[in-house]
């Protein structure tokens, strides 16, 4: 296997690394970390204007990388300055979640991802689930032609800054069961849906979800 990159994913690398030299020092870090928001705006729309969010998508889902050296080659840099800005979160789980599995109208939402214009925040970790993914209190119930979401989530990375959440409910089985667990896209203005946020030691932000009869159609 050929770990050499191409030359567009050199371009990339190249562009990003002098990018985050000139506007990521540590003292601009810190600054960030200490914010409200806990990231930054301009840092992010830069992002999306270098090409990095679309870098992580594939051509079909309106992006131009997607593979694996793509991802690697993005996340080798931000790791070098350190960026606290939530691109896993936003992008590659929340974004390929949508481009993955979505409908035709969910899969148009990337389009925003990719343009900076809309973050995205999986909501799967409960406050008893630990490290056992399988491990979902919160439930789906059919209600005509609805579904109400009924339960709690725990530290939601990038919760208050998302238009939308991903949010794992189950919809049959034990709490333990693999099989039964669906994902729901949740406005974050929906009805019932309260956010407790906080910083992260690290960086970011994250919040405590509470789901209380959230009614999707």
């Amino acid at each position: 296997m050929d770990f050499n990159l191409t030359e567009e994913r050199q371009m990339l690398q190249d562009t990003l690394r002098r990018y985050l030299s000139d506007k990521y020092g540590t003292e601009t870090r810190n600054t960030i970390i200490d914010s409200e928001p806990g990231m930054s705006g301009e840092i992010w729309t830069g992002l999306a204007e270098l090409g990095v969010l679309g870098a992580l998508f594939t051509e079909a889902q309106g992006g131009f990388g997607g593979q694996g050296f793509d991802i690697s080659t993005v996340f080798e840099e931000l790791g070098r300055a350190g960026v606290v800005e939530p691109v896993l979160d936003t992008a590659v789980l929340g974004g390929g979640l949508l481009a993955e599995l979505g409908d035709d109208a969910q899969r148009g939402l990337v389009e925003q991802v990719i343009g900076g214009t809309l973050h995205l925040a999986l909501a799967h970790g409960e406050p008893a689930s630990r490290f056992d993914l399988s491990r979902v209190e919160t439930t789906a119930r059919r209600d005509g032609d609805g579904v109400v979401l009924d339960g709690r989530k725990a530290v939601v990375v990038n919760a208050e800054a998302a238009g939308y959440l991903i949010v794992s409910a189950r919809e049959s089985g034990q709490i333990f069961d693999r099989d039964g667990i669906s994902l729901f896209l949740v406005p974050a203005d929906a009805a019932g849906l309260t956010l407790r946020g906080y910083p992260m030691f690290a960086g970011g932000r994250a919040a405590e979800v509470t789901l209380d009869g959230v009614a999707l159609p």
